[in-house]
């Protein structure tokens, strides 16, 4: 098989968990090429292993049902339960970009540490994201969302009850 970039499109994600490594691992309704890590050999595969992090700074931009989680979880990336509830079910498109061994990464000078990739690999892209939650799924998202939105108001009050607890007297030199 040659190793060149595809497309997946249109496939449903049928079970979404998260394994040892921490990556969150999407299992699709259909088959695509993959590279075995430990053989290079080429296979194929079901399940898309994705970084939970990488996760939460693109879904907001391909799901609406994100964008009011963004404002309470600024830089930080979202739990596994808002993750798998939000994709558990729901249709995806893809790009499969192929990185070959050696490769400078994105975002990576020459010499930084993890710069090239040490394997070859398919790196996914995600482009469209169509959730389809079940209402307990729903349900679950809504409580992690009411989650964020309360941990982002205790912190304002933290921060407020400590600007009002210091007490700032200006010095004056004579």
């Amino acid at each position: 098989m040659e190793r060149k970039d595809y497309v997946i499109e249109n496939a449903l994600v049928t079970k979404v968990k998260k394994n040892v490594d921490g990556k969150i691992e999407l299992t699709l309704n259909q088959e695509f090429q993959n590279i075995d890590m430990k053989t290079d050999e080429d296979v194929m595969s079901t399940v898309l292993r994705l970084d939970q992090q990488d996760l939460s700074d693109i879904l907001p931009e391909l799901c609406d049902e994100l964008e009011a989680a963004t404002y309470y979880n600024t830089g930080a990336g979202f739990s596994f339960a808002m993750l798998a509830s939000l994709l558990n079910g729901a249709t995806i498109s893809a790009n499969r970009v192929f990185k070959k061994k050696g490769e400078l990464r994105e975002n990576k000078k020459e010499g930084d540490k993890d710069s090239v990739y040490t394997n070859d690999l398919f790196k996914t892209v995600l482009t469209a994201v169509t959730p389809n939650m079940s209402p307990i799924a729903e349900k679950v998202f809504l409580k992690e969302l009411e989650r964020l939105e309360a941990r982002e108001e205790r912190k304002n009050e933290e921060i407020t009850q400590t600007v009002e607890t210091r007490i700032v007297r200006p010095r004056f030199f004579f």
